[in-house]
């Protein structure tokens, strides 16, 4: 994880793919935004076959670490969700690559 934190990690990670990431978890306790957006060293995010995931979440655990969510299929050619029990939002990958493209320049 490098510059923009895990939000832009994962954008990059969605826009790259023809597959959906389905972020479901962040870790309890940390703010948000620090959470999404800190740019931290000693972070790493990375992928599994699903038959190996629950392996692989336990491995994390033991060393702190924390199982976000799943890739899933995707109808949009790839797409960003975030769910969780208060909030959700769904980015296609059409929209995540327009808003790379395009930064700050609408404001």
């Amino acid at each position: 994880v490098g510059r923009g934190g895990l939000a832009v990690a994962l954008a990059h990670l969605a826009m790259a793919s023809p597959l959906g990431v389905c972020v479901e978890a962040l870790p309890a306790g940390v703010d948000p935004a620090l959470a999404w957006f800190s740019e931290s060293t000693g972070r790493v995010l990375f992928t599994v076959d699903a038959d190996h995931a629950e392996a692989a979440a336990q491995l994390v655990a033991t060393h702190g670490g924390l199982c976000l969510g799943s890739i899933e299929e995707s109808t949009e050619g790839g797409h960003l969700r975030f769910v969780d029990a208060e909030h959700g939002l769904m980015l296609d990958a059409a929209t995540l690559r327009g808003r790379f493209q395009e930064g700050l320049h609408g404001l």
